[in-house]
């Protein structure tokens, strides 16, 4: 081969090279990859949130939160805080453990017995859950119907909190109790960004969280926080989520909350949706054992009429 001919091959064999790498590039800035490579931080933050409500067989209504938080405090090191609470019969049960594991995947201990959970095979974002846990020596088995993903609330490679609601049914040692369940999920790549953020616990925010189901079957979540601080990254906002009992799915970012505020946990509380039917709710609360969490009960007024509706609330001041 002359030298013209190994000049030639020396410059294609170049400009392929440079080509294929600003194409593999070009690629990794669309899929986000190389600001993911660049940004990890052995901070993930995964919270599994399972809200459940029925009445049992002699018309006693049941509430119970789930809640599985994992924190990665390090490389292998992630920090699991699991806690339930009860409540049944009028008397509230509550239990929580923290351990530190070296992987995030759910694992039984304390109150947790088992956690399965089983995706469609149609790799879509169809997902069910069987959950055994036990309260003050009370046995609980709660299998999930299908949750179809129906709400993405935050969509970010980084951050992704996703809402879902489906019915299921609970047994209590030898009853079996139809359920409806909420199941709120947050994933993060770094929890000190997007979590536990500089500031956080300076927001002097008032957070208000209820999911409610009508006697119709139709369950509505409100989010509602006041923040008074000027924090850049974690401002005052509302969403409300709405899936009616045949399926139907809507959103809204304005409802108007009134209540008692010289109540450190008030009982009364008035919630106007004006997008959402034209929807008054109007509410009373049993702040459990004077924690943040509490049983709600009251009538929604609305264009198709006035129904009964009760559910979860969570008051939470940052």
């Amino acid at each position: 081969m002359n030298k013209n001919a190994l000049f030639i091959t020396f410059l294609v064999l170049f400009f392929v090279s440079i080509g294929g790498g600003l194409f593999l590039s070009i690629k990794m800035h669309e899929l986000g990859l190389g600001n993911r490579i660049s940004r990890q931080t052995n901070k993930h933050y995964f919270n599994d949130n399972f809200i459940v409500y029925g009445v049992d067989n002699r018309g006693t209504p049941f509430l119970a939160e789930i809640y599985l938080q994992r924190s990665q405090k390090d490389t292998g090191e992630f920090a699991h805080f699991y806690r339930v609470g009860v409540y049944s019969n009028g008397k509230f049960s509550e239990s929580e453990q923290q351990k530190t594991m070296p992987k995030p995947e759910i694992q039984p201990f304390t109150f947790l017995d088992s956690f399965k959970t089983s995706f469609g095979a149609d790799f879509s974002a169809k997902q069910t859950f069987v959950i055994d846990f036990t309260v003050d020596s009370i046995s609980y088995s709660l299998a999930t119907d299908i949750f179809n993903g129906d709400f993405i609330v935050r969509n970010d490679p980084d951050y992704m909190k996703h809402v879902s609601f489906a019915n299921g049914t609970l047994a209590r040692e030898k009853e079996i109790i139809p359920v409806s369940i909420a199941y709120l999920g947050t994933y993060a790549e770094d929890s000190n960004k997007y979590i536990y953020f500089d500031g956080f616990y300076q927001l002097q925010s008032t957070a208000h969280l209820l999911v409610l189901w009508d006697e119709a079957k139709n369950v509505y979540l409100i989010d509602k926080s006041r923040v008074k601080s000027t924090h850049q990254f974690y401002k005052s906002h509302t969403w409300v989520l709405n899936k009616s009992a045949d399926g139907y799915l809507q959103k809204a970012f304005t409802a108007g909350l009134s209540y008692n505020e010289s109540e450190e946990y008030p009982t009364k509380w008035i919630i106007t949706l004006p997008t959402l039917q034209n929807a008054t709710l109007s509410l009373e609360t049993d702040f459990l054992n004077d924690t943040a969490w509490g049983y709600t009960t009251g009538t929604i007024n609305d264009n198709a009429g006035i129904r009964k509706i009760s559910g979860y609330s969570l008051l939470t001041y940052y």
